[in-house]
């Protein structure tokens, strides 16, 4: 056995299915194990759990195949429960099912509800009948599809039972490598011509097709419709398994007739002494011989005597020896990957080879990551949000950047909503001019019941200038402008102001008509809170000196004294009083359990955007930031990787302290540690995204610490 994965992350891409995005309907058996063979070669597979836990029980953190994934709960039969899954498959290229047929379209998670928003969508259903025919609506499992099949009666001596392998023939063999060529054939398909398709795989079909070749043989004569009595089942003698002197076993397979020369060579016999191999009549006598030599000596001598020869013959090796076995143990075939052994991804790639990113998935592990991030959804992302209200959630920040609009979503939450209070962050002060900020901010504070809090921001250049096609420029004289401006609009001043901006814009810069006007409507509060986001400086100390309340990114508590503790206290002492004491709102992934690991990796692509993506080299403040807490060579590694497009490669860079400090996750002892770690460096309301499978319960006992 491999001592660590043979597939290490941080490769340029995750494997050839790197991009392609799996939406996996919980199940058992075969659908599983064909979703992990989807995730081990790349492919981001979201495993949609259902409440209640593993059908067949179980330790889910020890479910192999459920590795390389990410997991959500989702209840099909609660109302919002479709429409979440829907919502994922809207942007997935494949979706698995294993339902019995029509137990999908009842669900409202059918073909047809899913690809009616992603008709490039390849729906794959695994289930043992099929979707149509006799048997399709009935339960069933491997023994009895191989059974039907003719597989089963295949396999054993002929003075004996059917013998069970496992359940490797049907469900996996049959079912599962047959569902993932489907899907992938499908997949190609799709786009080449934009159009999805279902694909139906049935274990009974796969499994009949992996009989082919003796349907050949049956036709002409060269197999019999018997087990135990032929070339390939055992009937052999020179292609079956012996008993050694210590009960061990060796497997021989001499097929070829120079083969069996060394074979019956080094078995210390005389090939023509020996009955005649060729005629079945003598295999009886044949299997005599051979039984009695293996019995004279133990496996270890046999495996001797045998190894490094062509006579085909190898022990029968238990799973525990067969992960310590020389050869297997050379190519890491098995592997050793998050504390546990197990075989290493399958095929071999040369230029994009499979990883083992991600341990077993826990029920729901990855619900909200997955909610925000890849299901892009502002309306599943906001009524969980409204869930999270009722666990105790004081607030929640909507960020903009250069995706859906903070204020629509924010206008959202206000309805779905009753408590808690609304942030942006941030609204950008170069993508709208200050009047329509304060317009915005009060019709947002009207809506919510005097609930908003406007977040604003210089974001960086490459949003700026890469999207609004804004020259970044003076973006703290922009700052203040917007606070102030703000201010005195919701205040119901008549406005004349002459800066950046211009109010009314004067004749000698072309203005003709404009007068001096004042907001129309009588906003809720004359002083809605403003946050500044701020990184630098000379930013941090005028969030100190104007704003209501301070929004850093990339927050590590360790370090705040030593980055920003003299820029704060010279802001502070030219604070007005009347606005009270600064607030700072920071914190990063929340989670408790002994997996902090994983939970921490999912900062890791957030991280590597915003301090390799953003701006250049030489003018990227979250590259800066980074550096400022002492990982200058990370940093540039990172930066190296993300502009060159070697986004995984800039992943893996991240440093895992770095990550450690920019969140509070691990077990429980060590959250509360860290929740005073926060407050201590100064931090006033914690900024957190709830990971595992009940992420209300987890807000509703960190709240219960405060």
């Amino acid at each position: 056995m491999s001592p660590t994965s043979t597939h290490p992350p941080g490769r340029t891409v995750a494997g050839p299915l790197d991009g392609v995005r799996v939406v996996e309907l919980a199940g058992i058996g075969p659908g599983p194990f064909a979703a992990m063979l989807l995730a081990d070669l790349g492919a981001d597979v979201v495993r949609v759990d259902r409440p209640g836990g593993a059908p067949l029980g179980g330790d889910p953190a020890r479910d192999l195949t459920n590795r390389n994934k990410r997991s959500v709960v989702v209840d099909l039969k609660a109302s919002e429960g479709p429409a979440t899954v829907r919502a994922l498959a809207a942007r997935a290229d494949i979706l698995l099912e294993g339902y019995r047929p029509g137990v999908a379209e009842r669900l409202g998670v059918g073909p047809e509800d899913c690809m009616a928003a992603n008709p490039a969508l390849v729906y794959g259903r695994m289930t043992g009948w099929g979707q149509d025919g006799p048997l399709a609506a009935l339960a069933g499992h491997d023994i009895g599809y191989i059974a039907t099949t003719g597989a089963l009666s295949m396999i054993g001596t002929s003075d004996g039972p059917p013998v069970l392998p496992a359940n490797l023939l049907g469900d996996y063999a049959g079912g599962s490598l047959y569902l993932t060529t489907g899907v992938l054939a499908a997949l190609l398909t799709a786009r080449a011509t934009g159009h999805g398709q279902v694909v139906d795989a049935a274990i009974v079909d796969g499994t009949a097709h992996l009989t082919s070749l003796f349907w050949g043989m049956l036709a002409e004569g060269t197999w019999r419709d018997a087990r135990g009595r032929n070339l390939l089942d055992g009937g052999c003698p020179y292609y079956a398994v012996y008993e050694t002197s210590d009960g061990g076993w060796m497997a021989v397979g001499a097929l070829e007739p120079h083969f069996y020369a060394v074979f019956v060579s080094l078995l210390g016999m005389d090939a023509d002494e020996l009955p005649d191999r060729a005629d079945p009549s003598n295999w009886p006598s044949l299997r005599a011989e051979f039984t009695t030599r293996f019995r004279s000596a133990t496996r270890a001598r046999w495996t001797a005597v045998f190894e490094g020869t062509d006579a085909c013959v190898a022990p029968v090796l238990s799973l525990h020896e067969a992960a310590g076995h020389k050869h297997l143990t050379a190519r890491g075939t098995y592997t050793e990957a998050h504390g546990v052994t197990q075989p290493a991804p399958a095929p071999r790639f040369s230029g994009t080879p499979g990883t083992l990113r991600r341990p077993p998935a826990v029920p729901g592990a990855h619900t909200c990551d997955v909610a925000l991030v890849y299901a892009e959804d502002p309306r599943t992302a906001a009524d969980r949000a409204a869930a999270l209200e009722r666990a105790g959630l004081d607030a929640v920040w909507v960020a903009e950047a250069y995706g859906f609009d903070s204020p629509t979503v924010m206008g959202y939450l206000a309805a779905r909503t009753e408590r808690m209070r609304i942030g942006s962050a941030v609204l950008n002060v170069y993508s709208r001019t200050p009047a329509l900020i304060a317009q915005t901010a009060a019709g947002l504070d009207a809506i919510s019941g005097g609930r908003a809090i406007l977040g604003v921001g210089a974001s960086g250049p490459q949003v700026v200038e890469g999207w609004h096609g804004r020259v970044y420029d003076r973006p703290l004289g922009r700052a203040r402008e917007v606070i102030h401006l703000s201010r005195r609009i919701w205040r119901r001043e008549v406005i004349e102001h002459h800066g950046i901006t211009d109010l009314p814009v004067p004749p000698e810069k072309g203005g003709t008509l404009g007068k001096p006007l004042k907001l129309l409507n009588h906003p809720v509060r004359d002083s809605i809170p403003v946050y500044l986001a701020a990184l630098g400086p000379a930013s941090v100390r005028t969030a100190a000196e104007i704003a209501d309340g301070w929004l850093p990114f990339l927050y590590a508590p360790e370090h705040a004294e030593k980055v920003w503790g003299s820029a704060l206290a010279e802001g502070t002492a030219q604070r007005d009083p009347a606005l009270g004491p600064l607030q700072v709102v920071a914190g990063g992934l929340l989670a408790i359990g002994d997996d902090a690991a994983a939970v921490r990796d999912l900062m890791r692509p957030t991280v590597a955007l915003y301090v390799g993506g953003m701006g250049a080299p030489g003018r990227n403040f979250y590259f800066d930031l980074v550096c400022s807490y002492g990982y200058e060579a990370a940093a540039t590694a990172v930066q190296e990787h993300y502009l060159a497009g070697r986004k995984k490669d800039a992943e893996a860079a991240v440093p895992a302290e770095l990550l450690e400090q920019l969140c509070l996750a691990g077990p429980e002892g060590y959250v509360r540690d860290r929740v005073e770690v926060f407050r201590e460096a100064g931090v006033t309301m914690l900024n957190v995204t709830p990971v595992g499978p009940d992420p209300a319960r987890l807000i509703e006992h960190v709240r219960s610490w405060l």
